[in-house]
């Protein structure tokens, strides 16, 4: 199922609708022919209706809450208007009005003449010509904040033409529906302080949903001016774009938080299946802790939206001493007739972008381990050029070949990052404006039949994790894929498994956690429950007897704990079992 196919749908059907603007009674016969809508049409209600406006009309076509029904009747649309999308397979993320408020206005439709229909179909028709290549934003943008506001004379209505302008463009207006709003606040608060913003601060302090939402409205250009100003931010909260926030917080409004939680856990499951993550993202960092398959994932979307084309393809790994002449060009030595002198030699991803340019096809630079290298460094001053808004727009001269360099539209980036080497807040700034980012959590779920020597292994790691992000924080827990091959390894007996899960405690996590806590016992001991464990046995970490007159009896010391691994907890499967038994 493509993920918000309506989208593709809508822009079309608002370009068709916008033909009706001198033709109301047109646009109003097209809705009356309208499968399951026109046997539900009121003709003695409507017969004096001489006008509609668009929003109405959207609106009447996705009231109903039955997803079957909607269906029949947008493939009732994609008859009637021509539209050459697909009929949606799914809704996520859209906001409606129930039928009992589906139309905008109220006594309006039976007149001739009405200015607040002109108003409205000329705020949809400035919202459907709107693109990139407007010429003059300013005058746009202020024409648009002009016709909104003016909207305010519309009662009851003008805070729902905001569910409509979100239909027509979802990727850069915003709803503002109580939810959303409340989502936005909590994201707001969990960031750094260096990133909030002024205007920002101002408007979530204000407690009532219903308040932020008419404060926004009430300025002049408010509603244009918060959205750029949430764009902005909603890069460094969890969210990818508006249309992530809008299905996020409609999910969150229908389905309580219990389902939230499973659903950022599946987040990447979802993403894996969806073809059109790149319409609306050209950058995207895949970020969360070692052991959450974010390689994995990245190399497995790619794969299927290129149908395995390698050769569109490329993966490379950022480190330390990674520099702009690995990536973009520099200048290499070369012995020629006994003497040196040097050419230029172009970088990784200067070579990858001129093969892009050659091709319609799509390519993808896969970079694991994003956040190890130097930005400034590596990319220099083309950072600007990977913008989705600069692609093929802006040219720079390289410093050492003097050619014009541009990043082709139809390559995209994906990097990865380990949060347990570096935070998203640490990240340069200039990445972290440029870059969409999607988390990965470990997923519990992958692994909840999994049980081995009547050892939850789900509730182990769940257990595990709880604790490290008590006593230390959530960017140093522990990933799923450490056991998922245990699990899937269909050829292994019991016995085998378990020799694999005891080598991975061995040479995989308790090393991870003495690398966290610095050899602090105490705390790994209390992680892995051995002060709880009764059996001596079952402890994977006891205190080491040593003959205190080692020193002679004459020298005086503090007592010390002092901890050393017991190798035989790891051949007990009730060690593990402890670990979250209580």
């Amino acid at each position: 199922m493509e993920k918000y196919s309506w989208v593709n749908f809508l822009k079309e059907l608002s370009i068709q609708i916008l033909n009706f603007k001198k033709d109301h009674s047109g646009l109003l016969g097209k809705l009356k022919e309208v499968k399951i809508i026109k046997d539900k049409f009121d003709a003695e209600k409507y017969k004096n209706w001489k006008n509609i406006e668009p929003f109405s009309f959207i609106s009447i076509l996705l009231s109903h809450s039955s997803i079957k029904k909607r269906t029949i009747i947008f493939e009732s649309v994609k008859n009637i208007f021509k539209i050459k999308s697909e009929v949606p397979t799914d809704w996520e993320g859209v906001v409606i009005r129930n039928k009992q408020n589906a139309w905008f206005l109220s006594n309006e439709y039976e007149s001739e003449e009405d200015e607040n229909i002109d108003l409205l179909w000329n705020l949809f028709e400035l919202t459907v010509n709107y693109n990139e290549k407007v010429k003059n934003k300013e005058k746009y943008e202020k024409m648009f904040s002009d016709l909104l506001f003016k909207a305010k004379g519309i009662k009851n209505t003008y805070k729902s033409i905001t569910f409509g302008l979100f239909w027509i463009n979802p990727l850069n207006l915003l709803p503002l529906q109580k939810n959303i709003i409340s989502f936005l606040k909590k994201g707001y608060n969990a960031l750094n302080d260096e990133l909030k913003d002024d205007y920002l601060d101002q408007i979530f302090d204000n407690k009532s949903e219903e308040y932020i939402i008419n404060l926004i409205l009430n300025e002049q250009e408010g509603y244009l001016k918060f959205n750029k100003k949430v764009e902005r931010i909603i890069k460094y909260t969890r969210f990818i774009n508006f249309l992530n926030l809008s299905s996020i917080s409609y999910d969150n409004n229908t389905t309580k938080n219990e389902n939230i939680r499973k659903r950022n856990e599946n987040d990447l499951n979802k993403i894996k299946k969806t073809q059109n993550i790149f319409e609306f993202n050209k950058n995207i960092i895949f970020y969360g802790v070692p052991g959450t398959g974010k390689t994995f994932n990245a190399l497995e979307l790619v794969k299927d939206h290129l149908n395995n084309k390698k050769d569109n393809v490329l993966n490379i790994t950022f480190h330390q001493s990674y520099s702009y002449e690995e990536f973009i060009e520099g200048l290499r030595a070369k012995i020629k007739n006994g003497s040196v002198e040097y050419i230029v030699e172009p970088g990784i991803f200067k070579d990858f972008c001129k093969k892009a340019e050659k091709s319609n096809d799509d390519y993808f630079l896969i970079i694991d381990e994003i956040n190890r290298g130097n930005i400034s460094k590596i990319f220099g001053e083309l950072i600007t050029l990977i913008e989705d808004s600069k692609r093929e727009k802006f040219k720079i001269k390289l410093p050492y070949s003097k050619e014009d360099f541009t990043v082709p539209k139809n390559l995209y980036i994906i990097g990865t990052m380990n949060t347990s080497d570096r935070s998203i807040t640490s990240l340069d700034v200039a990445l972290r404006r440029r870059f969409n980012f999607i988390e990965f959590k470990p997923r519990y779920d992958l692994l909840k039949d999994f049980h081995l020597k009547d050892i939850n292994i789900s509730e182990l790691l769940r257990t595990i994790n709880d604790r490290i992000e008590i006593l230390y924080d959530k960017d140093h827990i522990i990933g799923h894929s450490y056991f998922l091959d245990i699990k899937n390894a269909t050829d292994l007996s019991e016995d085998e498994k378990f020799f694999k899960i005891k080598n991975i405690f061995k040479a995989n996590i308790i090393p991870l956690l003495q690398d966290y806590f610095y050899d602090d016992f105490e705390k790994i001991a209390l992680i892995l429950g051995d002060q709880f464990k009764e059996q001596k046995d079952q402890q994977f970490f006891i205190k080491k007897e040593f003959d205190k007159d080692i020193f002679n009896s004459q020298y005086e010391f503090d007592d010390k704990n002092i901890y050393e691994i017991n190798e035989n907890a790891f051949d007990n499967p009730l060690s593990y079992k402890k670990i979250y038994e209580k």
